[in-house]
């Protein structure tokens, strides 16, 4: 064999020694690895059982201590019913002692209930708006007075107030006290007083009075009907507010009517 052959030889062999010795190297290094693993696997199956033992014994406890409140309980809501016994027949044993020795009741009289005055008042109206820039804006409408109180009402009168006073004029079936065509129609209103054109032009107010003799029964009702009101054109104004109360001799401070009419233009 040649010489060259025979060194290569050699050296082949000792790269294979070299590789086997790795090897088992790393083999020893795996074994080591895998008994460190199987020694903490051992640990976790040891930790593992250990607390399953704890949890069992904690569930156990806690089940006999609900065990035991339960019981204590329904003991006391025996106990409890036994007493409650006892003491309806008590009560009852109670009442029949307050039964027989009580008198018999007498029955209350009525109360009488107090008369009281009241009214109610509104305005029903329509606004009639001007065909033309000339003309004039008109509201035609009623004044409803109903008595909703329990007494009669006597001597009934209504103030119509504009304002402000220069807005408009007032018109309707309203005469005055002395006039002939107050003695001989059959309107319902007359003025309250005899200067009412100085009233009217001093605050705007309008002050009629009912002329029956008759008093308003309660939930009967008067009119103030076909009243008319006649805005012109103004050019310091241009809004108005009509407001309406109604007296009696019940009712000395009056009372406000539920609504008000009010025109913009």
């Amino acid at each position: 064999m040649k010489p060259r052959q025979q060194q290569g030889r050699q050296e082949d062999s000792i790269q294979l020694k070299q590789r086997i010795i790795h090897y088992q190297s790393e083999i020893t290094s795996y074994e080591h690895k895998l008994k460190s693993l199987q020694g903490s696997i051992e640990k976790e199956k040891v930790r593992n059982q250990y607390l399953q033992e704890k949890l069992y014994k904690i569930e156990d406890q806690q089940i006999e201590t609900y065990q035991k409140e339960i019981y204590e309980l329904k003991e006391k809501i025996t106990q409890l019913e036994v007493e409650l016994e006892e003491e309806k027949k008590r009560t009852a044993q109670l009442q029949q002692k307050v039964v027989s020795a009580k008198p018999i009741a007498v029955a209350p009289k009525e109360k009488l209930v107090e008369a009281f005055a009241n009214i109610q008042a509104h305005f029903a109206y329509s606004t009639i708006l001007p065909s033309t820039e000339d003309d004039d804006i008109t509201i035609i409408g009623d004044f409803m007075i109903k008595n909703t109180g329990t007494k009669a009402l006597h001597d009934i009168i209504v103030c119509i107030k504009l304002a402000p006073r220069e807005s408009g004029t007032l018109s309707g079936k309203i005469v005055n006290k002395k006039s002939q065509s107050f003695i001989e129609s059959e309107i319902d209103w007359v003025f309250l007083h005899e200067n009412w054109k100085e009233k009217i032009k001093e605050n705007g107010e309008y002050w009629i009075k009912y002329v029956d003799p008759n008093p308003l029964p309660p939930n009967d009702t008067i009119i103030f009907s076909q009243f008319g009101i006649n805005l012109p054109k103004n050019e310091d104004s241009h809004s108005v507010v009509v407001d309406g109360f109604v007296y009696s001799k019940e009712l000395p401070k009056g009372i406000f009517s539920l609504n008000k009419i009010i025109v913009n233009y």
